[in-house]
Order: C-alpha cells, then sequence, then structure tokens
C-alpha cells in the first residue's frame, strides 16, 4: 500500500491518477475479502499477484510517462531508481508468487524461491540505497551552496 501511495504521488498526469486510485481501490476490495472477509489459515498468492500486479502497472506507467516527457534521463534522481528497483523485484519474483500457493510444501521449491527472492531482494535493496545516497549528496551539496552564498 505504501508503494502504491508512493507511486501514485510522483504521477504527472491527473488523469492517471484516477487510474492509480482505482487500481489502489480495486487492491484493497480484494485484500479486505481475502484477510477479513473469508479467513484462511494458509498462504493466499492471488493477493500478492494482485498487489505485484499493481504495483508493476504503476511502476511501468510512470517509466513511460518519464521516457516520453524527458529527453535526458537523470538514473541519479531518486524516483527514477526506486521505481526501477521496484520494477525489477515484481517482475522479477511475481511468478514464484503465483506458483507458491501449490508448490510451496515442497523443499525443492522453498529452496529455489530463498534463493531467487533473495537475489531479486540484493538487487532492489542496493538500487534504493543507489538512490538515498545520491539524494543525501545532492543535498549536502546544495547545503553547502547555500553557506557559502551566506
Amino acid at each position: 500500500m505504501l508503494l502504491n501511495t508512493f507511486l501514485f504521488q510522483i504521477t504527472f498526469n491527473n488523469r492517471k491518477k484516477v487510474f492509480y486510485s482505482f487500481s489502489i481501490l480495486l487492491f484493497l476490495c480484494v485484500f479486505i475479502f481475502e484477510n477479513f472477509i473469508q479467513f484462511q489459515n494458509n498462504f493466499d498468492s492471488i493477493v500478492i499477484a494482485i498487489s505485484a500486479l499493481t504495483i508493476l502497472i504503476h511502476a511501468v506507467l510512470y517509466l513511460y510517462n518519464k521516457v516520453k516527457t524527458e529527453q535526458i534521463i537523470d538514473i541519479k534522481d531518486a524516483d527514477f531508481s526506486i521505481t526501477v528497483s521496484l520494477v525489477l523485484y515484481f517482475s522479477g519474483t511475481f511468478f514464484i508468487y503465483l506458483l507458491s500457493k501449490n508448490n510451496y510444501i515442497e523443499n525443492y521449491f522453498q529452496n529455489y524461491f530463498v534463493i531467487i527472492n533473495s537475489v531479486f531482494i540484493i538487487i532492489r535493496n542496493s538500487l534504493i540505497i543507489y538512490a538515498f545516497m545520491n539524494t543525501i549528496k545532492e543535498n549536502q551539496i546544495h547545503n553547502k551552496r547555500i553557506n557559502y552564498t551566506i
């Protein structure tokens, strides 16, 4: 939900914000139904698949809008780096979460699941750290420029 909110805030077009609001509402309805109305004791991959799909759609639309509107894309931009990390993570782990409902009991699937998920978590977190480090550097450079002018 927080990722959807992040992607909602960095969207430029109001028409797309309506689409985002609708998809977030759809996710909330499915989440409430699966977790509060239909009580289950096992892992449900449908909710995870829907949430991953909404985040993927939001992120891809953001990246499309970014490529369409800007001639030079700055990879040091925090929003861009975080969005790319989300696309890589959710596209890389989307199908293992779909397959996990029926196969999670088997040991070989659990081993592959942990390996694949761990690799994509490392990639995602590395890109997010890169984005934060660049933001911190830019803020320090900006603060030094302000101090020199005073």
